[in-house]
């Protein structure tokens, strides 16, 4: 979440990630491990998946828990 907080975006900007991207990579972890946090950050609503591209997520700058 960290990592996805610090990507520059303005205010209700958007950005597409995919697990391998190098912006939100975390050493000693691994794609898979990246991809299975994006997935339970999806759950709760804090990234979006396209229908068409389950490899794929939106982050948006806008997006706060609880607001």
């Amino acid at each position: 979440m960290l990592k996805l907080e610090a990507l520059p975006m303005e205010m209700y900007g958007a950005e597409t990630i995919q697990p391998n991207d190098p912006r939100i990579a975390v050493e000693g972890y691994s794609e898979e491990d990246i991809a299975y946090h994006l997935q339970l950050l999806q759950e709760r609503g804090l990234v979006e998946v396209p229908d068409s591209h389950h490899d794929r997520y939106y982050v948006y700058a806008a997006v706060v828990a609880g607001a």
